[in-house]
């Protein structure tokens, strides 16, 4: 029996600048999720771990993140096999380059790059990225003699009518061309499968998530590889989820909003709240305050109002036209009435909320 840890897309070292001064704070909690990963494939009995692309978020990743990689794979008792990714594609001066790392880690280098391991009668083949031209698998197939054959890649699946890969297209005729056993892929976030008749084909997805919008992060892949085939097993890993939350604010009030939201935090949650539904002029949604009440709750938190305003339910004879604040409604109004699209739409309805609220001297700008 053969046992393979399977990751890709962790990212080390990148800058993360959707999640402002919190970024630093994620990229050290991409860290940890690595020494975790690392620790995994010492202490559970796996014969060899694979990254299947992207360890680094750059080639050039900091002096600190390669010294710390570098120690933590050298203190493997196992291989590791490491697949130039496009984000830290093997190029002259890249870390995968200039590094050198320990005996035990291989780094794919050659199109393509053939690794055997005799004891175990495994052979695992894989082509870096150098650009983010051509197929990641045109050039590799399966060799003789070996037991076991495991193809390492990172590129864009093409789904015919749905993913028309032009950028590393993994392609199903190319797949089944290898003869592999198991094909270890890299490049989507998302854990999923796309086996074909044969041979299993996994993404691990991300161990943490990269933006705002990737709910399927957070595993590696356990594969085990014996007489009765090759199974796998998604294995949860990373701390952070993302949820994203519409929440309609029709008819409700500041405080039944807030504790509305409320329920949908949660401390490891990196959450993104749409807000939709229609609101009175009078119903002003103050996003800061907001911000402010909800993000000690959660991981990190993004909150964008979609919401619509009712304009055309604004009685005028409320507002005479010989009152500023009268003007100015009815300024306003042609001006959303005239709007182009629905973004600028939602930006003049709330110049026309926030310009009443001042006008009623209501405190409402921070």
């Amino acid at each position: 029996m053969l046992r393979i840890l399977h990751t890709a897309d962790i990212h080390l070292d990148g800058n993360f600048k959707f999640l402002g001064e919190k970024g630093q704070a994620h990229r050290q909690q991409i860290e940890r999720t690595f020494d975790r990963i690392v620790e995994l494939a010492r202490s559970d009995g796996y014969h060899l771990l694979l990254i299947a692309g992207d360890l680094f978020d750059s080639p050039h990743p900091s002096r600190r993140t390669v010294e710390h990689v570098k120690q933590q794979l050298g203190t493997l008792p196992i291989p590791v096999c490491i697949l130039p990714g496009n984000h830290d594609a093997l190029q002259p001066q890249s870390v995968y380059s200039r590094e050198r790392f320990p005996a035990n880690v291989h780094i794919f280098r050659d199109t393509p790059t053939y690794l055997p391991f005799p004891e175990w009668g495994l052979v695992i083949g894989g082509t870096p990225c150098t650009d983010s031209r051509g197929s990641a698998l045109a050039a590799i197939r399966r060799p003789d003699p070996c037991t076991w054959f495991v193809v390492m890649a990172h590129g864009n699946m093409e789904i015919p009518g749905f993913v028309d890969a032009a950028s590393r297209p993994l392609r199903a005729s190319e797949i089944d061309a290898l003869q592999a056993d198991y094909v270890a892929l890299g490049d989507w976030h998302a854990l999923q499968e796309y086996s074909r008749p044969g041979v299993k084909v996994y993404y691990p997805g991300a161990p943490e998530p990269t933006t705002r919008s990737q709910e399927q992060t957070g595993h590696v892949l356990s594969v085990t590889l014996n007489d009765q085939g090759v199974q796998v097993s998604p294995l949860r890993v990373g701390r952070v989820r993302c949820r994203t939350v519409s929440q309609d604010v029709t008819n409700l009030d500041e405080a039944q909003l807030l504790s509305q939201l409320r329920g949908q935090t949660g401390a490891d949650l990196l959450l993104s709240i749409q807000l939709r539904g229609m609101r009175a002029m009078q119903e002003y949604i103050d996003l800061a305050a907001l911000q402010e009440s909800l993000e000690a709750s959660c991981y990190a938190l993004h909150i964008s109002d979609e919401s619509t305003l009712t304009a055309d339910a604004i009685a005028l004879d409320d507002f005479p036209e010989n009152q500023v604040i009268g003007e100015f409604i009815r300024i306003m109004l042609a001006q959303i009435k005239q709007s182009p699209d629905p973004d600028q739409r939602r930006i003049d309805e709330q110049a026309l909320q926030v310009g009443v609220a001042l006008l009623q001297g209501k405190a409402v700008l921070r």
